[in-house]
């Protein structure tokens, strides 16, 4: 492996309160001394493939491509914000952002032990403006997930939309885009509409879907169909009074009753007396007829992107946050999983994870390589979105309140080379080159006494 996928660094310094040994009894035996880490010189490897996948364009590619062109979008790996109105998550977030990262263990460390208890994992911020306070939530693909070792970054996509979302190319070539007429943006009267069928004749074990997301119907309304026939019946008869058909809702379709979920025809043909030019007697929602269970963005128990995960392919990691002073950009910081950012030079962000949050990442993260690397697993898989909050059936974590600007591998800044700012997998030192001594129960003990 080259030098920029793969090189020794520094160990960070530790929060104070890990040096003192104020950490809980679940994750201490993780929390390595200052001492020994000052001395270690950690393995840094940097991401072999990333993509970021949308639901909202399921169909779009947005990692890297033999046709890659700059500012096309496989240079980021954009977290968008959810927006949280009194408490609770709202349906007028316009994107469901996951990246999928992948790296390789390097070939010095063969066994679970080589870790030496430790492991963290950043991502990198491109020189966009970010403001307010974000998080971010990290699930481990399992190495014997469907598509784990298969996936290509050059060509994976959320999942197969069918006919509901037709895309004028397959795979990203300088841009993509929908294709029209479709559902989602009906011909012209007098031409015919276009009538869906259920399921929309996708293929829910498409070869380039991501791994770890679960299929879904794009959403479909029987009362549209019913009234763009009618319209269409109308139309042929009445060709001074065309009516324009009605769209089926889009895959970011709202809740319903819910701003961004509802759509209302008051001059529907098939509700009231049925004349287009009585107002106010058609549908106030003629999307009330999907339910929240085929309304992808919204389908499960937390109302958030974690719903499309498959549980038994994908183990939770943990989670970090992060408050942004000031609306700049705060290019080349980072945020990490299983450690806390440092405070960089001039303007900082703050990753503001709780330490025992934190370590208690580090355990899950050291515990999920260690695991897969004694099977015979170096290529590992993390799925990484937004962070949902308690008021989600989430974590501890905030809900991530702002657009997160994270770099992809293919990123290149001012000054700088291609891959500077790769997602970066850290990791213990090469056996033989420090001993890392963990914090003995002595100190968890003390801990104790003291509440």
């Amino acid at each position: 492996m080259n030098d920029r996928m793969s090189r020794r660094v520094r160990a960070p310094r530790q929060h104070r309160s890990v040096r003192n040994g104020i950490a809980t009894a679940a994750v201490g035996a993780f929390a390595v001394s200052a001492a020994s880490l000052a001395q270690a010189q950690l393995i840094a490897t940097r991401s072999t493939a990333d993509a970021e996948i949308r639901e909202v364009t399921p169909e779009f590619t947005r990692g890297n491509t033999s046709n890659y062109v700059s500012g096309t979008g496989q240079n980021e790996l954009q977290l968008s914000s959810i927006p949280n109105a009194a408490g609770v998550i709202s349906s007028a977030s316009s994107n469901r952002n996951v990246a999928l990262v992948k790296f390789h263990v390097p070939e010095s460390i063969t066994t679970s032990a080589d870790l030496l208890n430790y492991a963290d994992l950043r991502v990198f911020f491109r020189p966009n403006s970010m403001n307010g306070a974000g998080s971010i939530r990290v699930y481990g693909l399992k190495p014997t997930a469907t598509l784990s070792g298969t996936w290509n970054e050059d060509n994976v996509m959320y999942r197969d939309a069918g006919d509901h979302q037709m895309v004028n190319v397959a795979v990203q070539q300088g841009g993509q885009s929908l294709t029209s007429p479709s559902v989602l943006s009906q011909p012209a009267p007098p031409n015919a509409p276009i009538t869906p069928v259920v399921g929309y004749n996708a293929d829910a074990n498409h070869s380039r879907r991501a791994p770890g997301i679960r299929y879904e119907n794009a959403p479909l309304s029987n009362q549209v169909i019913a009234e763009n026939n009618a319209r269409f019946t109308w139309n042929q008869s009445h060709p001074s009074q065309l009516l324009p058909y009605i769209a089926q809702p889009a895959y970011n379709v709202g809740r319903l009753g819910e701003s961004g979920g509802t759509l209302a025809v008051p001059t529907a043909l098939t509700a009231g007396d049925g004349d287009p030019t009585t107002m106010g007697d058609g549908f106030t929602d003629i999307y009330n007829d999907v339910p929240n269970t085929n309304r992808p963005l919204f389908s499960g128990t937390t109302q958030t992107w974690v719903d499309d995960l498959i549980a038994a392919d994908v183990t939770y990691l943990g989670y970090s946050q992060v408050t942004f002073p000031s609306n700049t950009a705060y290019t080349g910081q980072w945020i990490g999983l299983g450690l806390n950012a440092p405070t960089f030079a001039g303007t900082s962000l703050n990753n503001d994870t709780p330490t025992a949050d934190m370590l208690a990442a580090r355990l899950a993260l050291v515990t999920f390589i260690g695991t897969y690397l004694d099977l015979g697993f170096r290529d590992l898989t993390f799925l990484i979105g937004s962070g949902i909050g308690t008021v989600a059936g989430g974590g501890p974590e905030r809900i991530n309140g702002a657009n997160l600007q994270i770099a992809s591998k293919e990123f290149q800044p001012t000054g700088g080379a291609v891959g500077d700012f790769a997602p970066q997998l850290t990791l213990a030192p090469e056996p033989g080159v420090a001993s890392l001594a963990v914090l003995g129960l002595a100190a968890l003990t003390a801990r104790g006494r003291r509440r």
